[in-house]
């Protein structure tokens, strides 16, 4: 799917160099495409088979084109769903992407960073739709100001790969990530990511879903 890549984030003369034309890179694949003319940023799209949770950022920057419940339904058709999930963003993180918050474990489970907990809008959204919510915890002496971006690991049908950033939170996140995804041993792995937490982003937001 060929969204509409025009994020409010990247609206600015100096931000609005940094976006990209979908036209220019699909010519350089052999995909087939479908078109849509809703507002997406792909960091803001969690996928399982039958559900897909964003944050409701995707309401904001679409309310000219769209009614709530009609680009709801939209989603659903485009993302070949049974339902979209709408969080609240959170409101420290600019670019309002969900993930950064939480990810699919399994149909039935996500897994969210610890200081989510207790927030009930965001639990009561993910419980209402049947959803069990596990959370990445830490022990620490000093928390890692980067210790949000562990949740935002690239995963493929192959391996898992997490971020790690030199701190005590490496072992720990990378221990709590194994035992959420028993099927992944031995094939999860872990990348030096300082350089790039710097732009703000992470191994999830650096990445395509491509579907075989």
């Amino acid at each position: 799917m060929q969204y509409q890549y025009t994020p409010d984030y990247l609206q600015s003369k100096v931000n609005i160099l940094y976006q990209s034309d979908p036209d220019v890179i699909m010519k350089n694949f052999d995909f087939d495409v479908v078109k849509t003319d809703i507002i997406i940023d792909g960091g803001n799209v969690l996928k399982s088979e039958n559900l897909v949770i964003m944050t409701d950022k995707v309401l904001k920057e679409n309310k000219k084109k769209y009614l709530p419940q009609e680009l709801i339904a939209e989603l659903e058709r485009l993302f070949e769903v049974d339902k979209v999930i709408l969080i609240p963003p959170d409101k420290k993180d600019r670019y309002g992407h969900a993930d950064g918050m939480l990810r699919f474990v399994d149909f039935n489970t996500v897994v969210a960073n610890i200081f989510y907990k207790g927030w009930k809008e965001f639990e009561q959204s993910l419980r209402d739709s049947g959803l069990e919510i596990k959370y990445l915890e830490y022990n620490v002496k000093s928390k890692c100001k980067h210790n949000w971006a562990y949740i935002n690991f690239l995963q493929t049908s192959e391996l898992i790969l997490i971020p790690k950033f030199g701190v005590e939170e490496d072992e720990q996140a990378f221990e709590q990530i194994a035992q959420l995804f028993p099927n992944y041993y031995g094939r999860i792995a872990q990348v030096e990511m300082n350089e790039i937490i710097k732009g703000g982003g992470m191994l999830n937001c650096m990445s395509w879903t491509v579907l075989e």
